[in-house]
Formats: C-alpha cells, sequence, structure tokens
C-alpha cells in the first residue's frame, strides 16, 4: 500500500500496549491514514466507530462470535454511517465453486441465521 501512497496503521498481538491507543488515535484522527490492519488483537474492546465504516474480514473463522466481536468494531453507539462488512473469499459463486474458505463462510453464514430465530 505504501507504494500506492495509501497511509496505513497495523495493530497486531505484538503491537506494545504503551502504543496501541496512539495507533488507534492516529488513525480516527488522521485524514491521512486510511487503513487499519488489524489482526484479532484489535476486535474486543477497541472503538473504531469514529473512524471507519468499512471492515473487510480475510479470512473466514468458524465462531460466529468471532464476527460479531471484529464487526463491533465499527457497528456500535456513536457510527454516523451505515457499516459496510465484507469477506474476502476465493471463490466463484455463480459455479458454486471454491476454496474451502467459502464453505467455511457458508457454515458460519448458517450458524448466524440460525442464530438470529
Amino acid at each position: 500500500m505504501e507504494a500506492e501512497g495509501i497511509s496505513f496503521v497495523t495493530f497486531h498481538g505484538e503491537t506494545p500496549d504503551a502504543d496501541r491507543d496512539d495507533i488507534i488515535s492516529a488513525f480516527i484522527h488522521d485524514p491521512e491514514i486510511r487503513v487499519f490492519l488489524a489482526t484479532d488483537a484489535a476486535s474486543e474492546g477497541k472503538n473504531l466507530q469514529h473512524g471507519a465504516h468499512h471492515l473487510i474480514h480475510l479470512d473466514v473463522p468458524w465462531n460466529p462470535n468471532r464476527y460479531a466481536q471484529r464487526n463491533g468494531r465499527i457497528d456500535r453507539y456513536g457510527q454516523d454511517r451505515a457499516p459496510n462488512i465484507w469477506v474476502l473469499v476465493a471463490a466463484d459463486r455463480k459455479r458454486g465453486e471454491g476454496r474451502p474458505e467459502y464453505r467455511a463462510l457458508e457454515v458460519v453464514i448458517e450458524k448466524l441465521h440460525t442464530i438470529r430465530r
């Protein structure tokens, strides 16, 4: 992303505790920083709703609660836009073909529908 001139911050399990709040603050308040790359280290207890309304999952966890935790960072009280949430998987939905991640996503979606009912 740097080669394209897109500024970003990273947040992961090895991010020092002393830096975590500063990273989130920079993402929310610095208009130049457009991307927040994070592992699940940022999925609990972090408020990103004032800095983001787009979320792209790059992996497919089997547990629907993991999605709720991740989505909840931007889909929460104080969000001024409807969140847009995507899951990026390699698949050809029209032909019903894809990698195992696509089937994993289908299973999680079925679980989410069951929970809602």
